[in-house]
């Protein structure tokens, strides 16, 4: 990092601070010889060391359940109040100060179908508020214990890759279903309507409020582990929405019957009733949904990311080579990667974010036709 008199620092914190001593609101905290601990560019926490001339020097963090921000004070952690925002902030030596950062804008929806008031952040464009463009838009869905500050923390990513041009500029959103661990899936009972309120209220709200397309070629769904399962599972039963699904190591078991797959627990019986409702569960089931609709699933020309660490510390790598091999026995092309020493946190996910998102940048903008490839099958004889 560059020595500058004013750093622009983006950090992402998630604050917990019961019973510590909490710096004063307005106070003008002087950071020089302390340590800031907050999370920066994603979610393990890294410590910040602010310097005289203004630099700041990062050294190694841990993960944890809670990200903090805070610095020591006579042996004590003074706790720094923040939102749970992406935040930038800036500091000149002497004064940290916070904001939140420009594009994610928060909203809620009055609905009958899973707890209401329901929340959703979006992420916009640079240019959006003073242009006429129409965006694609692109569910970005959280995974298990995750909330809407997943596109939160998130969001320099997007950011990054618009800016870089590896990725087109859209619309993100993210459906907060935290404290629901409902899989985006419709109640068997029908207390909740997840998969119903994304595909139905909650999408037409956004076209409506927002300039994005009303087009199946630009409308997608992705997601992370819980999330990751509801993006296969939604994008494979609403052919007729969406035109892309991008799903990192997904919550999905490598089976076609409930009997092959899963075990009963508490919360698979809030969703699918008790006793379990096998068939329920199974048209909900990616890989039963690919083998039980392939000719629809294939003519639709859906494209499919999925990835996986090898090192999955819930073998999730199991069920999305499962899925693999469910599609590429079925003719259905997809795109699948199974990643040689990654696990289900940590530091790859920066950079397989980026290997996905550079799938959909190819959904978007579809390369050219390459002549050397043209050129090679002719010259094989197969045209």
């Amino acid at each position: 990092m560059k020595k500058t008199g004013l750093i622009l620092i983006v950090l992402i914190i998630v604050l917990v601070c019961f019973g510590q001593v909490q710096a004063k609101k307005d106070e003008s905290i002087s950071l020089v010889g302390k340590t800031l601990t907050a999370s920066v560019g994603g979610d393990e926490p890294s410590t910040w060391v602010f310097r005289e001339n203004g630099e700041a020097f990062v050294s190694g963090g841990e993960a944890g359940e809670g990200l903090e921000a805070y610095y020591e004070q006579d042996g004590q952690k003074v706790y720094i109040e923040v939102s749970e925002f992406e935040l930038e902030a800036t500091y000149d030596g002497e004064k940290l100060e916070f904001r939140q950062a420009e594009g994610i804008h928060s909203g809620t929806l009055e609905t009958q179908l899973v707890p209401s008031p329901a929340r959703y952040t979006v992420l916009l464009p640079e240019g959006y508020e003073s242009g006429d463009k129409t965006y694609p838009l692109l569910f970005w869905l959280h995974g298990g214990g995750g909330d809407s500050g997943f596109l939160q923390r998130t969001a320099p990513l997007f950011k990054a890759m618009w800016k870089e041009g590896t990725l087109s500029e859209l619309v993100v959103v993210t459906p907060d279903a935290a404290g629901y661990p409902a899989s985006y899936m419709d109640f068997k009972d029908g207390s909740q309507q997840w998969e119903s309120f994304i595909t139905g209220e909650l999408l037409a709200h956004l076209r409506n409020k927002y300039r994005v397309s009303k087009e199946r070629s630009s409308t997608f769904i992705g997601g992370i582990s819980m999330g990751g399962f509801g993006s296969l599972k939604i994008g494979l039963k609403h052919l007729d929405t969406f035109g892309a699904v991008v799903a990192f190591e997904p919550m999905i078991e490598p089976a076609y019957e409930w009997e092959d797959g899963r075990e009963e627990d508490e919360n698979t019986r809030r969703i699918l009733g008790s006793p379990i409702d096998k068939t329920w569960w199974a048209a909900n089931n990616p890989a039963t949904i690919v083998r039980d609709n392939t000719d629809a699933v294939r003519a639709s020309g859906i494209k499919i990311y999925i990835e996986v660490g090898s090192e999955d510390v819930y073998e999730f790598h199991r069920g999305t080579s499962f899925l693999h091999h469910a599609l590429y026995e079925r003719g259905i092309r997809h795109e699948y990667r199974y990643v040689y020493g990654a696990d289900h946190v940590g530091a790859s996910l920066k950079w397989r974010y980026r290997d996905g998102f550079a799938f959909l940048n190819r959904v978007i903008n579809p390369p050219p036709p390459d002549a050397e490839v043209e050129n090679f099958r002719k010259l094989i004889g197969s045209e």
